[in-house]
């Protein structure tokens, strides 16, 4: 009888399909359910509706981004109807209550989501036992704050025609990776608008910002010895703020922040050979570079260079021997080495590099958002762990 009434509700939300549903989908109007764009809003209501919950206009709307993240929280993702089915049957049976109040109905809205997750206030600063070194925390702004790479996703999302992309508001602004000892590293511009590639407290108000709304996932790879390597990148990049640190040789890079937006993250040509460069400065002890200059980083380029420089520490002497370029006694000289050993090998192995590498991203070109989908796309790889609320 009760699966019998969800697929009533169902069956009764108007759909569409084709060019009107793509259009519509287009412009948030619609959820993509298997082939078919089912209505949003009447889905939200189907979903109060097996809840015993009439809700009004302004409370479906006050909720569909929690409503559509308890259904397919990540881009790429298919959502099929019985995946929907499932997620209403769970709800539901949450809510249990034959009328329950709003404040219940948003309340349960966030246990569906977060039933997996290990879930702590900020202001509780026991969660750091939690933390391991490698963990990655992805920092969520409230639905209802401005924040310019929220708005510049959503813009490109719109602007490119990326229909498959999330649509509803699960946005991530930024991530870090966890050190140990309290510490995380980031790349950032602070509030006085210096670019900093930092090593920091995570109880420092200028990371964990004091009356704010913003939450965190924590994500925690699989492989232990990759994550523990990617903290070790990432411990010899960042550096302890100071007063005066015009001396760091890396930066924040503004413009490729801004052309990850749209810039596809397939691991290609480009990115093998990136891959295999940065192998090279690790074994050598030197700074990430770009040919001669050292190289910039804004916050998701900076954790997924720690992975994959992490990963390659395997992966390249797997495929690739003990072969490498020879050293230089010149800056220009190695650097000329270093690219041209990076593409006769990518080409060489070009297959099985494809087949080895399980970060198989590009990481110059990784926002947020792709990271975010990457991760729960690769549940192999990585699980979320924690969730981390007001």
């Amino acid at each position: 009888m009760f699966a019998m009434k969800i697929n009533t509700l169902l069956s009764e939300i108007k759909s569409y399909s084709g060019p009107i549903g793509w259009v519509l989908h287009l412009f948030g109007r619609t959820v993509r359910v298997g082939s078919v764009y089912l209505h949003k809003d009447q889905l939200i209501q189907a979903l109060f509706k097996a809840a015993h919950y009439q809700a009004t206009a302004q409370e479906r709307k006050a909720v569909s981004d929690s409503v559509l993240e308890m259904l397919n929280p990540v881009v790429g993702k298919e959502l099929t109807m019985s995946k929907v089915k499932k997620r209403f049957e769970e709800f539901a049976t949450a809510c249990s209550r034959r009328e329950p109040s709003f404040e219940r109905i948003k309340q349960k809205l966030d246990e569906c989501k977060l039933r997996k997750l290990a879930v702590f206030k900020l202001n509780d600063p026991t969660f750091v036992e939690r933390l391991q070194p490698g963990d990655l925390l992805f920092k969520k702004n409230p639905a209802d704050s401005d924040n310019l790479v929220v708005r510049a996703q959503k813009i490109t999302r719109l602007f490119t025609f990326a229909t498959q992309r999330d649509r509803e508001g699960y946005k991530y602004s930024h991530v870090a990776i966890y050190l140990g000892n309290n510490e995380v590293a980031e790349a950032v511009t602070d509030s006085s608008g210096a670019a900093q590639i930092r090593k920091i407290n995570i109880f420092d108000p200028r990371f964990i910002k004091p009356n704010s709304q913003e939450t965190f996932t924590v994500t925690r790879a699989k492989n232990r010895e990759m994550a523990e390597g990617a903290a070790d990148v990432a411990r010899k990049i960042a550096i302890t703020p100071s007063a005066d640190d015009s001396d760091h040789p890396h930066r924040y890079a503004f413009l490729n922040a801004l052309r990850s937006l749209w810039h596809p993250i397939t691991f290609g040509p480009f990115a093998k050979v990136r891959y295999l460069k940065q192998y090279v400065d690790d074994q050598n002890d030197h700074p990430p570079t770009e040919f001669m200059n050292p190289r910039n980083f804004y916050c998701s380029q900076l954790v997924g260079h720690c992975y994959q420089t992490a990963e390659s520490r395997t992966v390249v002497p797997e495929i690739l021997g003990d072969t490498k370029p020879k050293h230089s006694k010149s800056m220009v000289g190695h650097a000329v080495k270093r690219t041209l050993w990076a593409r006769v090998s990518r080409w060489k192995h070009y297959r099985t590099f494809d087949q080895r590498v399980q970060m198989s991203f590009d990481s110059k070109w990784m926002n947020p958002q792709d990271f975010r989908n990457f991760i729960v796309s690769n549940k192999e790889l990585f699980k979320d762990r924690i969730y981390l609320a007001r």
